[in-house]
Parts: structure tokens; C-alpha cells; sequence
């Protein structure tokens, strides 16, 4: 079993630049089968391309996701 590791807030610098901030914390550097990390997106439109499957959970706010023409 590979060590734990924890995360704490109070250690991230989750202050946006430019209206947005995102941080992996667990990578392949962790674990070749799982990812995880925070976003913190204020009043900002951006592309995301991913190859990977993704769980978005909000917090606060109104998030919007554009696929092709098609918005969620």
C-alpha cells in the first residue's frame, strides 16, 4: 500500500489569476489509474479539452458546459 497523503486548504494557493485556478493534486506521479484536483473558475469562459473521464462537483455558483452546440 503506497503512503497517504492529505490535503489540506489551508496548504493551496487557490487564489484565481485571470478568474480562474486549477491544481492536480493526485497525478501520475501518485498513481497511474486515478486523478483528482480543485478548480476555482470566477466570471470566466475557457476551453477544456480532455482525454479522460471527469466528475464535476460545484460548490458555489452557476457552472455551464458547452459540448459542440449543446449546453448543460
Amino acid at each position: 500500500m503506497s503512503e497517504i497523503k492529505i490535503f489540506r486548504k489551508k496548504d493551496l494557493d487557490l487564489e484565481p489569476v485571470n478568474g480562474m485556478k486549477t491544481i492536480g493534486l493526485v497525478n501520475v506521479s501518485f498513481s497511474d489509474k486515478l486523478g483528482a484536483g480543485i478548480g476555482v473558475f470566477e466570471d470566466c469562459s475557457i476551453p477544456w479539452h480532455i482525454t479522460y473521464d471527469e466528475v464535476i462537483n460545484i460548490l458555489e455558483g452557476q457552472f455551464k458546459l458547452q459540448v459542440g452546440d449543446k449546453i448543460y
